[in-house]
């Protein structure tokens, strides 16, 4: 696992049965987030990217199912240039990223990533703020 003040990036144990792949959220993320009050799921066909942004006031927990290859960027406030890493081998993660930090997830493989967001609270104008992390293909 990785993890500093902004983010942390758990790998997670994929249930897989004759019905398909399963995942949860972790305790740790439940209690980050308190209560959920925004879910969402996206996918992440390869090549492009998803977030480049960051919240002024909602943390976020992001469930990551991949096949093939993703990379995660992201930049606390207190930094100036972005960190990032790349997961390989199909996996899946939960990621927990505080308010206020920029982040972005390129699918770096050949297979769709699937993606269930959630946050501790709703959407409001202005919330959301960007900036170019990571650039599609």
């Amino acid at each position: 696992m990785e993890q500093d003040t902004s983010i942390s990036i758990l790998p997670l144990t994929r249930r897989l049965d004759e019905r398909g792949i399963g995942v949860s959220l972790s305790d740790k993320a439940r209690a980050f987030l308190g209560d959920i009050a925004e879910l969402h799921y996206v996918t992440i066909n390869p090549g492009t990217v998803r977030g480049n942004h960051a919240h002024a006031k909602r943390r976020e927990v992001i469930l990551a199912l991949f096949e093939d290859e993703l990379t995660v960027a992201w930049r606390a406030p207190s930094v100036s240039q972005p960190e990032s890493r790349t997961l390989r081998g199909g996996d899946a993660v939960e990621i927990a990223i505080e308010a206020n930090v920029f982040h972005a997830i390129k699918n770096t493989g050949r297979d769709v990533i699937n993606i269930v967001s959630c946050s501790n609270a709703l959407p409001v104008e202005g919330d959301t703020q960007y900036e170019p992390l990571l650039e599609p293909d």
